[in-house]
């Protein structure tokens, strides 16, 4: 895995979030991590932004879907690879973040070689290199 693939993780419970910031690192990711939704959109507005984002669906201030949808109108940042985590875990949850502009959906809880699964789609999409 390249050191440039970057990762963000906006979650606002703090040991889910830490967990998964944990878990990313170790695979060899850059984590960028998030407690809210306004603090996940500051964290996309430097130079080099997370091209991958785990956005949990219901974060305060601004949800995952709503970031989801603003991002794929910015120009800078609309390739990003998208991840929705929602405890929502049904179809009419994973039909409405997939239509939002998601990438992918998972229903929490998941199992996390899903995740990884996702996460390395997402880094085929951006032509991120492995190492």
């Amino acid at each position: 895995m390249s050191v440039n693939a970057s990762v963000l993780v906006a979650e606002d419970d703090l040991a889910t979030r830490e967990l998964l910031s944990c878990l990313l690192g170790g695979r060899g990711y850059a984590v960028v991590a998030a407690a809210s939704g306004a603090e996940a959109w500051e964290c996309l507005q430097g130079s080099a932004p997370p091209r991958i984002l785990l956005l949990d669906w219901h974060l305060p201030d601004l949800t995952g879907i709503e970031i989801c949808q603003r991002l794929r109108l910015d120009e800078r940042l609309a390739a990003s690879y998208v991840i929705i985590l929602s405890g929502d875990n049904d179809s009419e949850s994973m039909r409405g973040a997939l239509s939002a502009g998601a990438n992918a959906w998972l229903g929490k809880p998941f199992e996390l070689e899903d995740l990884f699964a996702r996460l390395e789609q997402g880094r085929r999409e951006l032509g991120e290199a492995a190492g």
